[in-house]
Order: C-alpha cells, then structure tokens, then sequence
C-alpha cells in the first residue's frame, strides 16, 4: 500500500498540473474577448464620429445652398433696381434687399463656424482612429502570447497525459478498477489529499479510524464526498 500510496501523490500532483494548465488555456479565449470588447468600442465610437461629421456636412450644405439662393435672389433685385423708373419700388427693392443681405451675412459667418466645427470633428475622427489602431495592435500582440501561451500548455498536457497513464497502470488490479470508476464520476475531484485529518475536496474532517488508516499508508474514502484520499 505504501507504493499505492505514493502512486496516488504522483498522480493528484500530475493532475492539478494537467488541471492548471487547462485553465490557462481556457482563460486565452476570456482574455482575448475582453481584448476585442475594447477593439469594437474603439471602431464605435469612430463610426459614431463619421455619423456626425455627415450631419455636420448635410446641415453645412443645406446652408451653403440657402447662401447661394439668396445671394442669386439679391442679384436678381439688382437688375430689377437698374431697371426700375418708379420711386416706390425701387424704395421696396432697395428694402428687400438690405433684408436679405443681412441674412446672407448671418448664413456666412453660420457657415465658417460650421467649417470650423467640421475641422474640429475632423481631428477627434483621427483621434479615435488611432485609438483604433492603438487597440487592434495591443489585441493582436496578446492574441500571439496567448496562442504561444495555448501550444506550450497543449504539450506540456501531452506529455502529463502520457506520465498520468504510466503511473494508473502501475496501480494494483483491483484498486485500479476502483480508482478508474471514481475517475469516471467525479474527475478531478475524486481524488485528493488528506491534511490536517481534513479532506483536500470538501474540507470535512475525517474519521479516526480513517485518519488511522492513513497514518499507516492506506488510501481511504472520504465519508462526505466519496473521494479517495491520501495521506498529504
């Protein structure tokens, strides 16, 4: 029993280092999302920003386009103004005029502050833009690591899957069925180290003569979980 005994210790230990490894590995998918999360906020808020830079453009055009209608309309009075013989309406052309060059002069100075405004946007676009480029970079660095990261694991569990083998079919006949089964159930779980008179698994404290049998190298179950312990 003293070699079972130690069998046991080996594989528990081969199996919380297969255990670990599989969970880097799991955590590099968990990694990589919180990484492209930040990637796509990044392209968000960039075709935000496009969205309204057209806004800003639409309603800038739809002002150079009243500008240009009113300034043709101003031409349009001029030629009527020189035409003109009769006092009276030269008074009222001369009125509507003023009227809309005051107008055109407020659409003027709307339209530079637009342009102005335009430029502005135009600058937190290529802020933004960067801060995508920034994010796709840093998303691609960490996706190489953790590629590398999942090879190295990927054969560092083959060649425990090979030494766990080795050491199960080392194990007495009888108690290999046993520890085979248990395996089946519970996985991992189904084995575990036995320090302090407490089970590694669930923690319960054991009984004496279990703690004795122990003491005295002999794998025993745990009378809560079921889990075949060993002496820690």
């Amino acid at each position: 029993m003293a070699n079972t005994m130690q069998s046991l210790q080996e594989i528990y230990s081969v199996r919380q280092e297969m255990a670990d490894a599989k969970q880097e590995i799991e955590q590099g998918p968990l990694q990589l999302k919180g990484s492209q999360v930040k990637v796509d906020k990044a392209v968000a808020a960039v075709t935000a920003l496009k969205e309204a830079m057209k806004t800003l453009r639409k309603t800038s055009d739809a002002k150079e386009l009243q500008l240009k209608t009113s300034e043709a309309r101003v031409a349009d009075l001029k030629a009527k103004l020189n035409s003109t013989t009769n006092a009276k309406d030269f008074s009222a052309i001369k009125e509507e005029m003023s009227r809309i060059e005051t107008i055109n002069a407020q659409l003027e100075n709307e339209g530079l502050e637009m342009l102005g405004e335009q430029e502005k946007h135009q600058e937190k676009i290529a802020a933004a833009e960067k801060e995508v480029a920034a994010a796709a970079e840093k998303h691609a660095k960490l996706k190489e690591i953790i590629d590398n990261r999942v090879n190295k694991n990927k054969s560092f569990i083959d060649g425990l899957v090979a030494r766990l083998q080795k050491l199960e079919a080392e194990l007495d006949g009888d108690f290999r069925g046993q520890y085979e089964r248990l395996m089946k159930t519970k996985g991992d779980r189904g084995l575990a180290p036995c320090s302090s008179g407490s089970c590694g698994a669930c923690h319960n404290a054991q009984t004496p003569q279990s703690q004795q049998e122990l003491a005295m190298g002999r794998p025993v179950f745990c009378s809560n979980c079921g889990a075949l312990l060993f002496r820690a």
